[in-house]
This record gives C-alpha cells, sequence and structure tokens, in this order.
C-alpha cells in the first residue's frame, strides 16, 4: 500500500511505510496533513483491504485537508474507504479543483459507484482525469460536475454492441474547454450503430480535443474549437468521420506511427475528398510529430504537395508548419528540411501562402517514461535556405 502527499511548494514526497503506527501521529501531530495540496491514495495488487483502511484511517482521519488541491484515487473506489476517511473533505477542502481516478482490475476492488464519489465537492471539481475498463459499467455524475474545464477519458477495453453505448452522452459541462478522449470499439459488433448515443449534443466551450475514438469525430459539435489532436491512422481512414465532421480547427497536430502499413497508397478519390473537407477550411498551423518511423511517408507528402495541373495541395490556408523526428546525421537533417522547402515551394506554385514559419525539431531517444519533450532541437528552415543554396529540382510525384 502506498500514499503520498505533496507539501506546497518544496514538493516532497511522503511515503506511508508499512510499519506505520501510532508513534507517527505522535510525533507530528494529527493535523499534520492540513498542509497538503496533492494527495495520491493507491493499492497495490497484494495489498488486503483492511489493514489498507486500518493505515489509512490512522493517518487521514483527523486532517481536514483544507489546502488540498489534487486527489488521486487508484484502484480505491471501496464506498467504505472513501466514506470513513474522507468524510470532510466536501465541507473543508475548499480548494479541491482535480481528481485523477484510476481503475485496476485486481481481485476485489470495487466498481466506481455513486458512493465512491460522495466525499468530493464536484460543483468545484474543473480538472477529472478517468481511466478505466468500460465507461459504461461505472458511475461518473456527470449531471454534478458543471464545472469542469478539463476532461481526459482513457476506456482500455473495447465495447461491443452487447455493452451498451457509453454515458458521455450525459456530460452537462458548459465550461469544458478541453478533452482528450481515448476509446476502442470492435467494429465486428455492429458497434458504428452506437454512435449516434455515445457524445452529447454540442459542446459550446470546447477550445481544445485530443480525439482518439473510432468513427465518431462526425458526432463532435465545437463551434469554438481551435486544435485538434489526432493521429496518422485516424487522419488518413476515409471512415474516421473527418470529411463529415462539423468542426473546423486551426490548429492541427497529428503523431504519426502507422501510415506505411495502413496507407502506403491512397487513391485519387480520397486525395479529393481530403483536400475538399471541410474540417480542413481555416487551418494554419500544422504540428507532426513523427513516432517509430523516422520519415514523413509519401502518401502525407503528397497531401500537402498536391499534383501540378491535378489536384490542388491540402489545407489552403497553412501558414505553419512543424515536423518533430529523431535525431539524426546533420546530411539526414539537411535532407529533411530541403524536403519541406520543397513542399512549401511547390504550395506557393499552386498559389497558396508562403509559409511564416517551418520548422524541423530532433528529439534524442530515451528510455520508456524519461522525459524528452525540453530538449527538442528545433531548427528553422526558412532560415536555413536563406543560408544556403537549394534547388527546386525534385521530381514530380505520381497522382496515381
Amino acid at each position: 500500500m502506498q500514499l503520498s502527499g505533496k507539501m506546497g511548494p518544496s514538493e516532497n514526497d511522503y511515503q506511508l511505510p508499512n510499519d506505520f503506527d501510532e508513534s507517527f501521529l505522535n510525533i507530528v501531530g494529527n493535523g499534520w496533513a492540513d498542509g497538503i495540496q496533492s494527495l495520491s491514495i493507491s493499492r497495490g495488487w497484494k495489498d488486503e483491504q483492511n489493514p489498507f483502511l486500518h493505515s489509512l484511517g490512522k493517518l487521514l482521519h483527523h486532517n481536514s485537508l483544507q489546502s488540498l488541491k489534487s486527489v488521486s484515487c487508484n484502484g480505491v473506489f471501496s464506498s467504505i474507504v472513501i466514506e470513513k476517511l474522507l468524510p470532510q473533505m466536501k465541507s473543508t477542502a475548499l480548494e479541491l479543483t482535480t481528481l485523477d481516478i484510476k481503475e485496476t482490475d485486481y481481485e476485489g476492488d470495487s466498481p466506481i459507484s455513486s458512493r465512491f464519489w460522495l466525499p468530493f465537492p464536484l460543483g468545484r471539481i474543473s480538472s477529472l482525469y478517468l481511466e478505466c475498463w468500460l465507461l459504461n459499467r461505472i458511475f461518473v455524475p456527470w449531471s454534478e460536475l458543471m464545472s469542469l474545464k478539463f476532461l481526459y477519458v482513457h476506456q482500455y477495453g473495447s465495447l461491443t454492441h452487447r455493452d451498451g453505448a457509453p454515458a458521455l452522452v450525459k456530460i452537462e459541462a458548459p465550461h469544458l474547454s478541453s478533452l482528450r478522449i481515448w476509446s476502442d470499439f470492435d467494429p465486428g459488433h455492429g458497434t458504428s450503430r452506437l454512435d449516434a448515443a455515445m457524445l452529447p449534443l454540442s459542446f459550446p466551450a470546447l477550445k481544445s480535443l485530443t480525439f482518439h475514438m473510432a468513427h465518431s469525430i462526425e458526432l463532435i459539435n465545437a463551434p469554438e474549437l481551435v486544435d485538434l489532436k489526432i493521429d496518422d491512422c485516424f487522419l488518413l481512414d476515409g471512415d474516421s468521420g473527418l470529411f463529415s465532421t462539423p468542426i473546423n480547427p486551426r490548429i492541427l497536430h497529428v503523431t504519426f506511427g502507422c501510415v506505411e502499413e495502413k496507407h502506403s497508397r491512397l487513391s485519387k478519390c480520397f486525395k479529393e475528398e481530403f483536400s475538399n473537407a471541410h474540417v480542413w477550411s481555416r487551418l494554419e498551423e500544422l504540428h507532426v510529430t513523427a513516432f517509430d518511423e523516422d520519415e514523413l511517408h509519401h502518401p502525407f507528402i503528397q497531401l500537402l504537395k498536391g499534383h501540378a495541373g491535378a489536384r490542388a495541395p491540402c489545407f489552403p490556408k497553412l501558414v505553419c508548419l512543424t515536423v518533430r523526428y529523431y535525431t539524426r546525421s546533420e546530411e539526414v537533417k539537411m535532407h529533411r528540411i530541403n524536403r519541406l522547402l520543397h513542399v512549401m515551394s511547390a504550395r506557393i506554385k499552386a498559389g497558396f501562402p508562403r509559409f511564416t514559419m517551418l520548422e524541423v525539431g530532433y528529439r534524442p531517444r530515451v528510455r520508456w517514461g524519461e522525459e524528452e519533450w525540453f530538449v527538442t532541437e528545433w531548427r528553422d528552415c526558412l532560415q536555413e535556405s536563406k543560408d544556403e543554396e537549394w534547388k527546386d529540382d525534385e521530381e514530380e510525384e505520381s497522382d496515381a
């Protein structure tokens, strides 16, 4: 069993030892946790409920948690645990705005029920992180979460038509500005028939959307959307719903990893639909991150460049393009810079605007879990084109 609390600006983590006893409270006093701003409670797969509850009870029962801003619960959904340990939270934790809820598959874990949410001041929660196996098998009091501004939902299991629709349709957050949703569906079981009941009719304040929910983006009605994040498999899938969605973001983030396998060749019909899709009508910025693969694949380059005399480039208002790769030799770096300059040249010849930003980023390979975003080395392609001569002699690509 593990419990950690983060204290103010010092950010010290406190681990509850397995041999915890009353001597700890005798030293620090009953109100020792009143200054905690972040509280994380998790249960390991070997932890038994009774000792777990007993230890937590001694530690938290007499604390007001008045400075608490964030609570994380990992596999701790028993109503007994929550109701006995944290009954004071709703009236005393007046600064609590963030909940991070993770479901586990440990034996004996209780499901996320209505009683689990009782201690939390739901009307003040502005950020909710929710990870679970199946959304339709847990209870979430969406009607009480009216102050939500950020929502992250990750469903690990795969829904079929027998499971019924997830309860996302019950979201009633008028101030929700950022939504990140990952979900999987089994297309072999007629899941598409559930689409009409999956999502709310509208997200009136939504500005940012990260979407990995098969064949349902056409149901997203977000008139104020600015930023869309998707992966390449979704971007280049004719059945993704992108061609019929009402959204039209100004900024698009795409992660690349499976184009070569699933979309090595795009039909003329797809290219035409893609180029003319309403979703791209006001897109100005495109930010690409290449995972697994080290090169932007030919199908996507074709869409960016178009085909002289046959098809215009996509994204007619695009003026900013950035691409992040893994670090390579200087020769490879220059090749990639030149390739993007050729893309811009082809677009200018087609009558499209010149890029105001064109950058290539290189990031080091790191071990799983290590942070790498802040060490990206960025190269300004537009400046490189001024510093070195480059020739627009790339052969015209087939539009077959």
